[in-house]
This record gives structure tokens, sequence and C-alpha cells, in this order.
């Protein structure tokens, strides 16, 4: 039980000193995109200790269509870069926030409530760790897929647990500062 009240303090001062900063690389899914802004703005987790910056990885589609006359609780910032992937996009996000976590979500990745407070006390009692949420998409239509290409990541369940090395999914993960320095 000390250990239990030990990681228990822990996520409290974490939660009071944190800031997460949420990055999501974007290429034409502005459906997908509204939704999961959406989710992010309902977090149980304060307002004020996350950020979330959207990278627009050289889509058709334009951010401005989501973001203009938007009100969020949270921090909402926007980069365009050309087209390079999902990966040149999380990186270029990793470099421009500052964060003491970051959380890499996909644009599809729909957040429960409580996603980047369960990630804050999961990183409290293990912080140098990379934690894997659950992956399930925005849409029932794109569920046959995912479970077809990643059969082992499609549902690791409602909390944030540890995972493999194989087992890592960009979609929903995250990554202390240390870990990427």
């Amino acid at each position: 039980t000390d250990r239990v009240w030990r990681a228990v303090r822990l996520s409290i001062a974490w939660q009071r000193f944190l800031m997460l900063g949420v990055i999501i690389p974007f290429f034409n899914r502005i459906d997908a995109l509204r939704e999961t802004l959406r989710a992010l703005a309902q977090q149980t987790l304060p307002a004020e200790q996350f950020k979330v910056l959207v990278v627009d990885d050289g889509s058709h589609e334009t951010l401005l269509d989501v973001v203009t006359g938007w009100s969020v609780p949270h921090n909402l910032c926007c980069l365009e870069q050309e087209h390079k992937g999902p990966a040149a996009a999380r990186n270029r996000g990793a470099m421009e926030i500052d964060a003491d976590l970051y959380v890499f979500l996909d644009a599809d990745m729909i957040p429960v409530p409580d996603l980047l407070q369960q990630y804050v006390a999961a990183h409290a009692a293990n912080p140098r760790s990379i934690i894997c949420g659950r992956q399930l998409p925005w849409s029932p239509a794109y569920q046959d897929w995912l479970h077809q290409v990643f059969p082992m990541v499609y549902d690791l369940g409602p909390k944030p647990i540890f995972v493999e090395a194989y087992q890592l999914a960009s979609g929903n993960m995250a990554v202390p500062r240390p870990v990427l320095q």
C-alpha cells in the first residue's frame, strides 16, 4: 500500500507541474480531425496543462476550415509543411512544441475524456516509459482494416498500458521528453 500511495502522490505532483504537448499529424481527413479536436476539448485534465499542435502535412484541405472561429479551452496551434508523411509531421511537432510529455494522436483517433489524465498518471509511476493507449478509429468503417493491419494493438483496453516494441503504434502513445532527447 505504501507503493500505491507513493504513486498517487507522484501522480498528483506530475499533474500540477507537467505540460503535455498533443501532436496530431494531419493529411486530408478534416472530418476525423474535427472529431478528435472536439474530444480533446472535453478532456478532464485542466486545459492549462496541455496544448495541441496540428501539423498539416501538405493537405489539399485547409486547417482554417476547422480552427477558424472555433473556441477551445486549451491552447491550439497549427503548422503547415510540404507532404513528407506522418512521421515527419510528428517529428516537426515534437521540435516545435515545448512540453514535458508528448502525446502523439492520429487525426482519426478519438481520445476518451480522461486519456490525457491517464497518461499523466501512468508516467508519474513510470517516468521514462513510452506508453500506448487504446487504438480505436473514429469510424466503424475503419475497424476491420485496422484489425487486419495491427492485430496485436487493435484494442489494448481503456487504460494506457506497457507494450513490447513490436506493438508500438504511433496513433495513440505518450513519450516523455527525456526519452526523445
